[in-house]
């Protein structure tokens, strides 16, 4: 239950994301027609997701909900006090990690990060389409001088699994705030992908996902025309 529904990084939540990149990924970036198609549904998604979780919680009064199902009765508080007790409930949205308390339904309409919600994952699935598209439009402008980035944006699963090796193997805690450390991480990151690339074409973790996805059809039962039963 924790890997699938109620961890940090819930699998079935973010599911969402992964089919997400997946039809991107068949999409031509390279037509204008997807780009602007594809740059709309970001800006509506975006303005669903976080704009209607602020809608909700602040105009339509869903943070003074949470406050009044929080526990002690509210309502019969002095005016003045009201304030504090609004900004450590909105505090308390800020602590959300993989899914939302199960005492009030109006948590269902918070959009922080690792809240879990349907309004958090329209919200980041609108910015990272709307990222995705200013980064292909710069990319195109830029050329040569961003292909380091290229490189590791090519291989972020092997870069992303790999440091967390790298802290492994050197002892790393991720509280401790050592000075330089995300720079060199990024540098280091930068230097391996833009020697890695020309070399192999794909990052030994891309490598055996996609070896994965060639030998799995194959072991599946065929039926007589040879196509996977």
């Amino acid at each position: 239950t924790d890997f699938l529904f109620t961890g940090y990084y819930p699998a079935c939540t973010f599911m969402a994301f992964v089919v997400a990149g997946m039809a991107v990924g068949r999409l031509d970036l390279g037509a204008a027609r997807t780009r602007l198609g594809l740059a709309g549904a970001g800006a509506g998604l975006a303005a669903l997701g976080y704009g209607g979780s602020w809608l909700l919680l602040y105009p339509l009064g869903g943070l003074d909900r949470l406050v009044y199902d929080a526990g002690p009765d509210w309502r019969g508080v002095d005016p003045a006090l009201m304030g504090p007790i609004r900004s450590w409930m909105a505090d308390r949205l800020y602590e959300l990690h993989g899914q939302v308390p199960t005492d009030s339904v109006w948590w269902l309409v918070a959009a922080t990060p690792h809240s879990g919600t349907s309004f958090e994952v329209a919200g980041a699935t609108g910015v990272a389409l709307l990222v995705l598209i200013v980064c292909v439009v710069v990319a195109e402008k830029a050329g040569a001088p961003i292909r380091p980035l290229a490189a590791a944006g090519a291989m972020a699963l092997t870069l992303y699994a790999g440091h967390i090796v790298v802290m492994a193997l050197f002892d790393m805690s991720y509280a401790d705030a050592a000075p330089f450390r995300l720079e060199l991480f990024v540098l280091g990151s930068l230097v391996f992908a833009t020697l890695w690339m020309p070399l192999f074409g794909r990052g030994p973790l891309e490598w055996a996902l996609k070896w994965l996805s060639d030998v799995g059809p194959r072991l599946l039962p065929q039926d007589g025309g040879g196509r996977s039963a």
